[in-house]
């Protein structure tokens, strides 16, 4: 990785020295090593955590890919019936991790080891990236910050695209500022992340516009005028488009969907959210004071980003190419664009904010730069300076993760351990409750469903009924279970239907399960006794 011209190279006292480019290679070294070991905690657990029900659906796929089918374009879940055809992001990422099944056996730690492997990936692309647009310390800095960052280190070990689709970002924008400065090749690369970054999540389009200043800022408007960037632009976009259309052909075929293009969220309700002191309160209260930034970050942003606001009213005093200073601060305006527009989804779910934690942490890494030159200045050693400031973002990590890490879903794999013993492996589950509402449609819960290692579907409210139910039964369906007690208990008549017609192996505050297959001839007006699970004979094929 290239280095622009920024002058001779410098310590990090800032000073020249001939072993810069030695310290250098050690600092990057030890601060991908230490963003490794802090990734790994918990490596080897199984999705229970924070961010439990995004993973499973990606567990799923990629159990589904090992055991039905490696077609690549018929991504399955669990809770969509006994196909489990589903419109979803491109599903590379279970995908590979299905490919090592064979091998290993379906192990959580490889989906999570593939994201932890994309996200150090990311950072060295970061490192290049700044290094190009605001020179060798800052780049140094930047990675430092992004590696502790908590929003950024919890869910590059969680299985799910956001992480990938960051590092295929920062991909993007380094490959562009290589082909900017002459380098053909890079062209090629650049469509390829934009491509990968975009089937991954379509947020990783909001990357336009940081592209867009790069371009101007290096070569004018006129630049526009090459057709080579335009086909570079159709490159990228072309595979999204295709496969986004592909994705709404199977919801349009079967009916189910994670809720990219179809149903599940409406994330942009943009100005309701707006609106609400509340949402603000939880954005900068929580997400900005604990996750984006923490509290020691927060000053060392803000010094960095009156930093590079004055570089780009004053080039001519700045040492940081004026190219690198419009690219940054349009990517965090890029990100906090997206937090604006997209703001029901990013006050449901704190990884949406990384596209503004990444950009933020170049930031704040021109703020830890700032820092360590006033150290220097002092006649401190600037090591000092560094490890104040990387214990201070240590604590506040620490701090904010100290409990994101907890087993969070133990009813679910409770419940689900106790129908893997009780269906048969052909069985098929319908399981109430298990969704959230949004605004224009439902998101399904894959727990149960994973846990049980058993397909089948989500009932919502408009299916709580004896006419749906059946039909249900038609289908294949053999069993009922939810550890959403009440959800199922306030829809009375329904409860009651099952306690009557069915055999209820369970009901208590720790879940329902009902056996589909027994009908019961003569109902009992009564309220059946609930057997308690491990009275139950397992079923045995």
């Amino acid at each position: 990785m290239d280095q622009a011209p920024t002058g001779p190279p410098q310590g990090l006292a800032g000073h020249s020295s001939a072993n810069a480019g030695t310290d250098t290679n050690r600092f990057l070294l030890g601060v991908i090593v230490l963003g490794a070991l802090l990734r790994l905690y918990h490596l080897t657990a199984p999705y229970v955590d924070l961010s439990a029900w995004r993973s499973l659906d990606y567990a799923s796929m990629a159990r589904n890919f090992y055991e039905m089918s490696y077609a690549l374009w018929l991504p399955r879940v669990d809770w969509a019936g006994p196909d489990g055809l589903v419109e979803s992001e491109f599903p590379i990422l279970p995908w590979l991790v299905a490919l090592v099944y064979p091998l290993t056996g379906v192990q959580a730690w490889l989906g999570r080891l593939l994201t932890l492997t994309c996200g150090l990936m990311g950072i060295l692309y970061l490192f290049a990236l700044v290094r190009r647009l605001l020179g060798e310390r800052a780049a140094l800095f930047s990675a430092l910050v992004l590696v502790l960052n908590p929003l950024h280190l919890y869910f590059s070990r969680t299985f799910q695209p956001d992480v990938p689709m960051m590092a295929a970002v920062t991909a993007a924008l380094y490959h562009l500022d290589r082909f900017l400065e002459g380098s053909r090749r890079h062209g090629v690369a650049t469509a390829a992340a934009v491509a990968m970054g975009g089937c991954l999540k379509l947020s990783a389009l909001f990357v336009g516009l940081p592209m867009l200043v790069l371009i101007v800022a290096r070569r004018g408007w006129h630049g526009m005028r090459d057709w080579r960037l335009w086909a570079i632009g159709i490159a990228g976009l072309l595979p999204v488009a295709l496969w986004y259309a592909h994705a709404r052909h199977l919801f349009l075929a079967h009916g189910y969907t994670v809720g990219i293009l179809s149903g599940g969220h409406d994330k942009l309700q943009t100005s309701t959210y707006l609106s609400m002191p509340w949402w603000w309160r939880v954005m900068l209260t929580e997400r900005i004071w604990k996750w984006i930034l923490t509290p020691a970050g927060i000053p060392l942003f803000l010094t960095g980003l009156v930093s590079l606001v004055r570089a780009w009213r004053y080039p001519s005093t700045s040492r940081w190419r004026r190219h690198g200073v419009l690219t940054v601060l349009a990517w965090l305006c890029t990100g906090c664009l997206f937090v604006l527009i997209v703001a029901e989804g990013n006050l449901d779910m704190p990884h949406y904010q990384l596209v503004a934690a990444v950009p933020g942490a170049v930031v704040t890494g021109v703020g830890v730069d700032r820092f360590v030159t006033w150290i220097a200045k002092k006649n401190w050693r600037p090591a000092l300076g560094v490890a104040m400031v990387s214990a201070a973002l240590l604590g506040g990590t620490c701090w904010t993760l100290q409990h994101a890490y907890d087993n969070k879903r133990a009813r679910e794999v409770a419940l689900g351990e106790t129908l893997g013993r009780l269906m048969p492996t052909s069985g098929l589950l319908i399981n109430p409750g298990a969704y959230t509402t949004h605004k224009g449609g439902y998101d399904y819960e894959p727990m149960v469903f994973y846990y049980a290692h058993r397909k089948g579907w989500v009932f919502t409210p408009e299916m709580f009924n004896p006419e749906t139910l059946e039909t249900y039964i038609e289908k294949g369906a053999t069993h009922l279970a939810t550890h959403h007690v009440g959800v199922l208990e306030d829809a009375q008549p329904f409860a009651a239907y099952l306690r009557t017609h069915y055999h209820v192996l369970q009901w208590n505050d720790q879940g329902v399960v009902v056996d589909l297959r027994t009908h019961l001839e003569a109902p009992s007006t009564s309220p059946a006794s609930p057997v308690p699970p491990e009275t139950v004979t397992p079923f045995t094929e």
